[in-house]
């Protein structure tokens, strides 16, 4: 409702709608992975305890794959990421780094996390003892994502969207206003204020000096008239 008013305050010159804005969230929820972590605790010298990290990956991943049965995913649909937490000897601070899911190479996790150490600090000690803190593994189940199949609009013409029209104060004053319903707008449409356009769940309310055009994936996207 107040996107279009909130944008031109503070200077933003383009705004998109999406589609079902007041369950946007929800739809989001929806469509999201489910993601279980799962840590272990080792201090020690990474080269010392590779063999423990590599044990503590083979149960996590047992655990992870059980319960990612247990919540229908099949094993297509299941999705493992290993990673270690390490970090100089010495140091109270630790950089994440991913590592394979076949066998671990104590000297390529060594040097990904040199060249991750310099990327983030500057710098690295490729002659210091790497210590390893935790092994983690990420378990994901795959949703299937919302097609992006193309938007047709319920209605033919902008006039068969056109509920009333209605006095609407912007700026202090009045404006004769149009009012349409979002689902009956044509592909396409195309949209100037003052007007507003409802739907289930939501309204826009586009202030004058800002026009707007449907998509092909039914977004409302508007913008400032002339300089924002």
């Amino acid at each position: 409702m107040h996107a279009l008013a909130l944008a031109q305050e503070i200077g933003i010159p383009r705004v998109l709608v999406p589609r079902h804005p007041g369950n946007f969230s929800a739809l989001g929820l929806l469509a999201s992975q489910i993601k279980h972590d799962d840590v272990r605790t080792r201090v020690g010298p990474l080269r010392e305890r590779l063999g423990v990290a590599l044990e503590l990956f083979g149960e996590m991943e047992a655990a992870a794959r059980h319960q990612l049965t247990l919540e229908g995913f099949t094993a297509q649909e299941q999705k493992l990421v290993r990673s270690l937490d390490l970090r100089y000897h010495g140091q109270a601070f630790e950089l994440n780094v991913a590592v394979g899911a076949g066998g671990l190479a104590v000297g390529a996790i060594e040097a990904a996390f040199h060249q991750q150490h310099r990327g983030a600090y500057g710098h690295s000690s490729p002659g210091a003892v790497v210590e390893l803190v935790n092994a983690r593994l990420t378990a994901y189940g795959l949703v299937p994502r919302p097609s992006g199949a193309r938007y047709h609009g319920a209605g033919d013409s902008l006039d068969g969207a056109l509920v009333e029209r209605r006095a609407v104060w912007f700026d202090g004053k009045p404006h004769d206003c149009p009012v349409w319903e979002r689902e009956r707008l044509p592909e396409r449409a195309s949209l100037r204020g003052p007007a507003i356009v409802e739907e289930f769940g939501a309204t826009t309310i586009v202030p004058p000096g800002w026009r707007g055009a449907g998509d092909e994936h039914g977004n409302l996207r508007f913008e400032r008239e002339g300089r924002a």
